[in-house]
C-alpha cells in the first residue's frame, strides 16, 4: 500500500510538471486558473502527505522547489510566463494539501479506528 501511495504521488508530480511546462493545449481548464493550480497542487500535497508521514519537512521543501523549478522552466516554453502569483497560489495548494493529508491520516482514522487501549 506504502509503495503504491508513493508511486502515485510521483506520478502525479510528473503529471503537473507536463501539464505546468507543456504546450498550453495539454492542459486541462474547469474554471478559473488560480482554483485550477491551488486544486492541483493540493491534490499533490494531499498524496505526498500520508506517502511520506515521518517526512513531512521533506515533503513541503520537495514541493516548494518543485515549484519554483516548474515556473521558472516556464520562461524556456512559448506562450508560458511563470510568476510569483502562480507560485504563491501553488505553494497554498500544496501546503494546504499537507495540512488537510496530515489531518485525515491522524484524526479522521483514528476516529474511525479507534485503538482499543
Amino acid at each position: 500500500m506504502a509503495q503504491a501511495l508513493k508511486a502515485t504521488a510521483w506520478i502525479l508530480l510528473l503529471a503537473i510538471f507536463i501539464l505546468t511546462d507543456g504546450p498550453l493545449g495539454l492542459r486541462p481548464t474547469f474554471g478559473h486558473p488560480n482554483a485550477e493550480r491551488l486544486l492541483a497542487f493540493a491534490v499533490l500535497g494531499f498524496t505526498f502527505s500520508p506517502a511520506y508521514p515521518h517526512r513531512l519537512l521533506v515533503v513541503l521543501i520537495l514541493l516548494a522547489g518543485a515549484i519554483r523549478g516548474f515556473e521558472y522552466l516556464q520562461h524556456f516554453v512559448n506562450y508560458r510566463h511563470g510568476t510569483v502569483h502562480d507560485i504563491a497560489i501553488k505553494l497554498a495548494g500544496a501546503f494546504a494539501g499537507v495540512g488537510a493529508g496530515i489531518f485525515v491520516s491522524k484524526f479522521a482514522v483514528s476516529a474511525l479506528w479507534p485503538s482499543h487501549d
